[in-house]
């Protein structure tokens, strides 16, 4: 008997520690999203570059049980959206990202919506 309540204590830590901290679906779902991760490789007081536009890439992931997840993630398919808009570019500056979320018991269900912003440049 005394075996049987400590797993079941056990269990419920388990669960509880695990309810906290929520499921992490692609990369970047849980970093601070207002400009505190905005790359900028193009420094402003020499301008080495035209910009061209600014461009911005939706993209979807989710996982259900933990076992099954798929999506797309990253700053890749802001990349790949750029070129499409702007074959000539050869670069991106303050890129940021905005999320999304949807989670059921976190570990039934978690989907994530995550738009990518960026400015298009080329160098000259």
């Amino acid at each position: 008997m005394k075996t049987a309540v400590l797993i079941g204590l056990a269990g419920l830590l388990v669960l509880s520690v695990g309810c906290s901290g929520g499921v992490w679906v692609g990369s970047d779902t849980f970093k601070p999203n207002i400009n505190s991760a905005t790359v900028t490789q193009y420094r402003n007081e020499a301008p080495n570059y035209e910009v061209l536009g600014t461009v911005t890439a939706n993209v979807e992931a989710m996982s259900i049980l933990g076992i099954v997840a798929t999506g797309t993630d990253g700053q890749g398919v802001l990349w790949r959206e750029a070129l499409r808009q702007y074959p000539e570019a050869t670069g991106l500056k303050d890129i940021s990202q905005s999320n999304e979320f949807l989670n059921i018991l976190w570990f039934v269900y978690t989907g994530v919506k995550t738009t990518y912003y960026g400015t298009v440049v080329r160098e000259k």
